[in-house]
């Protein structure tokens, strides 16, 4: 096997960009809007647990604050899961992929290769016969 110059070369995948800053996670949470949505909404909570531990209760406005930074962060939480099951999706149905078109080969190559192999065998001779015998009958 010659290596062609991508991790997914041996295994029949599709070829995978080189890694760079913009695929990790730290950039992900940093530098995209879900992601900030996270970080914040987990800064906020963080903050309001101190602030309430400190008053010795909950009051009224921090609920409020508290409930928003819990949707900020299932809302990037939720974007950050479809994303990722794109992308499973993506690699899952390229090995799929390869399977069907394995299938179609073995579905509709061989049978019209068989066809044309039973005519050759029994159709042609057959025709073959009688044209020879019409030919005799004739001359």
């Amino acid at each position: 096997m010659a290596a062609t110059g991508h991790p997914g070369a041996r295994r029949g995948l599709p070829p995978t960009p080189a890694a760079s800053p913009r695929d990790g996670l730290l950039f992900a949470l940093l530098h995209t809007i879900p992601g900030r949505a996270i970080v914040v909404g987990a800064a906020i909570k963080v903050f309001d647990a101190a602030v309430a531990s400190a008053l010795g209760g909950w009051p009224a406005v921090l609920g409020v604050i508290d409930t928003t930074a819990g949707i900020a962060i299932a809302a990037g939480a939720v974007w950050f899961l479809v994303r990722l099951m794109v992308a499973a999706k993506r690699r899952l149905l390229w090995r799929v992929r390869r399977k069907l078109m394995l299938s179609y080969v073995f579905i509709g190559f061989v049978p019209a290769l068989l066809i044309v192999a039973f005519f050759r065998r029994g159709v042609v001779p057959t025709l073959a016969d009688a044209w020879a015998r019409r030919r005799g009958r004739s001359g």
